[in-house]
């Protein structure tokens, strides 16, 4: 019998907040210090089938209102091969993308925070990329990791503040910086806690979206503030420093809605636990799905950045009430215990910053509501995977949320029961998607599944 593996799981927005403030923390912290070393195919969905197209073509930022009744889906896919359990080939996998050429690209957490970037062949061979270390190819803060053109990888190093570029096979290409001199690499560090990152699906690009923007200039007088917007960028890594063009701003909430910490003497300025995040993702042909307010709001990006469609389900935000606020403490509080129990360098930073996130839980603020999307996820042809908040407890990282599938031109297929764990760790060409579970032997397993055609 398999389970889900709990660490791949998206995290709550009140946990991925305090993650926020805690890679903040940590990044302040070692900036002071010296440099060290994520069968059969099923049978077309007879709900996918009765949905009608859109009858005509629809005008830019048409929205689409689609049925409020669930249809259920059946989650019975062809397997294609498991990598990983018994082997111990992985530790605790946090992030995947697939490439062009079907590679996957993962990221593998260590308890002693050292990540590790790996390859998986489309044979289902494991190829690790890159090293701890200082030099060319060497990764002193593996942050993510994006796919890009002709099979190779674009891996950000926090702490070196630039891009790496491998080959398919781990050969180190070359870097892209993200500023000139030292000062800037330094500023660069900062600007990425709060910045993600998705295959941009054409040449050496990538897609970005910076949630903390970080105001750096009074850095000197203590003080360290997010401004009250998010940006969705490209960032293109054929130079050798890093190009950002904004492609349009998205939907954060009014000022006044941030909390103030303090963090080694300084006061930072962070998003309120449960402020609405931006959930995104990248099509094969660059379009851009992405969610970023508290409604179940679907929106749908051309390559060119111009919103051409909102897909819309009638499901509500989840008011914060005093209930939930006071098991979201709690669960904080059973995370930093159990951070301390795994032993390693996280357990000593943890030990190290305890108090300080002790007063942090204790005086968290929190937003008025609870979004209704936890995760978004794009197909290579046309559908979208939704993942939904789990209305029962919507403060639990591992809760999982039923899982709906739309297509881009205005469709429902159709919906998977929570308990499907349905929602992938990356979804890949072919129908590729790629499941991480935990075997008998409590290890981490890779399952390869392939998607029917309706469902890509």
């Amino acid at each position: 019998m398999t389970m889900p593996h709990q660490s791949t799981r998206p995290s709550s927005p009140g946990v991925i907040r305090a993650a926020s403030v805690l890679g903040i923390a940590a990044a302040l912290a070692l900036l002071a210090a010296p440099l060290v070393a994520e069968p059969p195919s099923v049978a077309p969905s007879p709900a996918l089938a009765a949905m009608p197209r859109a009858a005509a073509p629809l005008p830019a930022q048409s929205t689409l209102d689609l049925p409020a009744k669930d249809v259920s889906l059946t989650f019975d896919f062809e397997e294609v091969r498991r990598i990983g359990g018994s082997d111990a080939l992985f530790t605790d996998i946090v992030a995947g993308h697939f490439g062009d050429d079907g590679t996957l690209y993962v990221i593998d957490q260590g308890l002693d925070l050292a990540s590790r970037l790996l390859a998986v062949w489309e044979d289902g061979t494991v190829h690790e990329i890159g090293r701890p270390g200082q030099g060319p190819g060497e990764f002193t803060g593996l942050g993510h990791v994006a796919p890009i053109s002709g099979g190779r990888v674009a891996a950000f190093d926090v702490f070196h503040g630039a891009y790496q570029i491998f080959g398919r096979d781990g050969t180190f290409e070359r870097l892209v910086k993200m500023g000139d001199g030292e000062a800037a690499a330094g500023m660069a560090m900062l600007a990425h806690v709060g910045r993600s990152a998705r295959p941009g699906r054409r040449g050496d690009d990538l897609i970005s979206v910076r949630e903390v923007v970080l105001d750096v200039s009074r850095i000197e007088e203590g003080e360290m503030r997010t401004s009250a917007g998010a940006v969705l960028e490209r960032i293109g890594l054929d130079g050798e420093v890093a190009t950002a063009d904004t492609m349009l701003a998205v939907w954060r909430p009014p000022p006044g809605n941030e909390s103030e910490v303090e963090m080694g003497g300084m006061s930072v300025s962070v998003a309120r636990t449960f402020a609405p995040q931006v959930r995104y993702d990248v099509a094969a042909d660059g379009t851009i799905v992405f969610s970023d307010s508290t409604a179940y709001a679907i929106k749908v990006v051309s390559a060119g950045g111009e919103v051409d469609m909102i897909l819309r389900r009638p499901f509500e935000a989840i008011p914060v009430n005093r209930r939930i606020r006071q098991r979201t403490r709690e669960a904080m509080r059973e995370r930093l215990e159990e951070e301390a129990a795994t032993g390693g360098l996280r357990a000593e930073m943890m030990a190290q910053m305890r108090q300080m996130l002790e007063d942090q839980i204790d005086d968290m603020r929190f937003y008025e509501e609870i979004s209704a999307v936890r995760q978004v996820k794009a197909g290579w042809g046309d559908a979208i995977w939704v993942e939904r908040t789990s209305e029962d407890t919507p403060w639990d990282e591992d809760a999982r949320g039923l899982v709906d599938v739309l297509t881009r031109d205005g469709r429902y297929a159709g919906t998977f029961a929570a308990e499907d764990e349905a929602l992938p760790l990356a979804l890949g060409p072919d129908g590729l998607a790629a499941y991480v579970e935990i075997d008998a032997l409590d290890q981490p397993t890779l399952a390869l599944k392939r998607l029917p055609p309706e469902l890509r």
